[in-house]
């Protein structure tokens, strides 16, 4: 939300002095959170963060669960969107 008000860099010094986080944290969140493109692109782009997590894996398989029944009940791409902001 913060990001398109106020820009990536006053996002990443949110990230690194408020969170704590170092520098290659917060670029790894920012480089995440900017990743865009259909459906399949970002859930392409998602498959380069499995098995980093267990968590994130379970999120990833019920991300492609989703997309995938909302296609089969014909909700046209056009109407949904896998938006990591």
């Amino acid at each position: 939300d913060k990001l398109d008000k106020i820009g990536t860099e006053k996002v990443k010094l949110i990230l690194l002095e408020d969170c704590g986080l170092t520098n290659d944290q917060a670029d790894e969140i920012l480089l995440f959170i900017a990743i865009h493109g259909s459906n399949a692109q970002v859930l392409a782009a998602l498959e380069g963060y499995a098995g980093r997590s267990e968590m994130f894996d379970q999120g990833l398989s019920e991300l492609k669960a989703v997309t995938v029944n909302l296609a089969a009940f014909g909700v046209p791409e056009a109407n949904f969107a896998v938006d990591l902001t």
